[in-house]
């Protein structure tokens, strides 16, 4: 088998909406790290972005496991609450 078996959306049957959404994600988390590499920390409302953001993916995929349906956007309103 070939390394190219092995690829994210090959392995998990991904469509390309999901895969491009993943890479998008994995982007952003590259420019953030960069940024705090740059500053050597990072500010304090991006940490409060990531946290959120943590949080909210976290228990969307946590209660998604478990059978619930809500989305991540729907958890991200439960948790403003």
């Amino acid at each position: 088998m070939s390394w190219q078996d092995f690829r994210i959306h090959k392995r998990l049957n991904l469509t390309s909406d999901i895969v491009e959404e993943v890479y998008a994600t994995i982007a952003e988390i590259d420019g953030v790290k960069n940024s705090w590499q740059i500053t050597g920390r990072l500010l304090p409302h991006t940490l409060e972005r990531l946290t959120r953001n943590v949080i909210v993916t976290s228990t969307g995929s946590s209660n998604r496991i478990e059978g619930n349906r809500l989305t991540d956007s729907e958890v991200e309103n439960l948790y403003k609450h």
